[in-house]
């Protein structure tokens, strides 16, 4: 008598859909790091539970509405750089939330999108172009498949165009990364081919999956 035994190992690696939040202190609850001023005006980190649209830290940006008063404030990694890699394809949520507290111009955040070269950005507004409504947190966010071509993203907030003394509040960033490739399942290979056993042998099968 033949009994029939089939014992699989199947063996695969793939890459799986994972979302990653890029900012390692998105709502400043990690007081004054992981964020750079840039650009002229004034940028603060302060804690004051009471200005923080949650916990008790949040961001702080004046212009004096004069020319070339444009602050910003730009998200960083541990080192203090600001360019956050990325791949053709990633899917990006990105953007936070902004109070304005006084003046004119544009207040939100923005994604400048580089080259693998850090240089011919493009400027992305959120779907939110500016808040508007003083004492009003407003969410200014967007989303963005990168195309061919770009290998860097900055976040920052700014105030933008302002031509009177101008303040806002910033809190509750984010920047997070789909990745845009993932590996599917074409097909499946056993060897070795023969799966009939004498009574009391044994035989190890290995199922081999090919993904693309």
């Amino acid at each position: 008598m033949r009994y029939v035994f089939v014992l699989l190992s199947l063996f695969t690696s793939a890459s799986y859909i994972q979302a990653q939040q890029l900012l390692l202190n998105p709502g400043f609850e990690s007081g004054n790091v992981n964020w750079v001023s840039n650009g002229a005006g004034t940028t603060t980190i302060a804690n004051n539970s009471g200005n923080a649209r949650n916990g008790v830290w949040y961001g702080e940006l004046t212009s004096t509405g004069g020319t070339g008063s444009v602050p910003n404030l730009n998200a960083s990694n541990s080192t203090g750089n600001r360019f956050f890699p990325v791949t053709p394809g990633d899917v990006l949520n990105w953007g936070g939330y902004v109070e304005r507290l006084s003046g004119n111009g544009y207040a939100r955040f923005k994604l400048a999108v580089y080259d693998s070269n850090k240089a011919n950005p493009s400027y992305l507004n959120p779907n939110v172009t500016n808040a508007t409504s003083v004492g009003v947190w407003t969410q200014t966010v967007g989303t963005y498949t990168v195309p061919a071509g770009k290998a860097f993203v900055v976040l920052y907030a700014e105030i933008y165009g302002a031509t009177i003394a101008s303040a806002i509040r910033i809190d509750d960033a984010t920047l997070v990364k789909t990745p845009g490739n993932t590996a599917t399942l074409t097909s499946i290979s056993v060897t070795p081919s023969n799966s009939t056993l004498s009574q009391g042998t044994s035989l190890q099968f290995t199922a081999t999956g090919t993904y693309s």
